[in-house]
């Protein structure tokens, strides 16, 4: 059995050099809905029973690119 784990891919989001607390929070959230960037990766050209991914949207978008 062959298991390929997967965090996400980048995420589409510029962080600033400096914040006060309140935008460093208001940034996180922000940061959480962000997408992720298109990306090219090499994976082992087989045939998948399962895929498993978690609930945040980028996991599904990752999954989505690859697979």
């Amino acid at each position: 059995m062959r298991v390929i784990i997967i965090r996400h891919g980048k995420v589409d989001f510029k962080w600033k050099n400096w914040s006060t607390s309140e935008q460093f929070d208001m940034d996180c959230r922000k940061y959480d809905k962000a997408s992720v960037k298109p990306f090219l990766v090499e994976i082992p050209k087989n045939t998948y029973k399962r895929i498993y991914i978690s609930s945040l949207s980028r996991s599904r978008e990752t999954a989505i690119q690859i697979f």
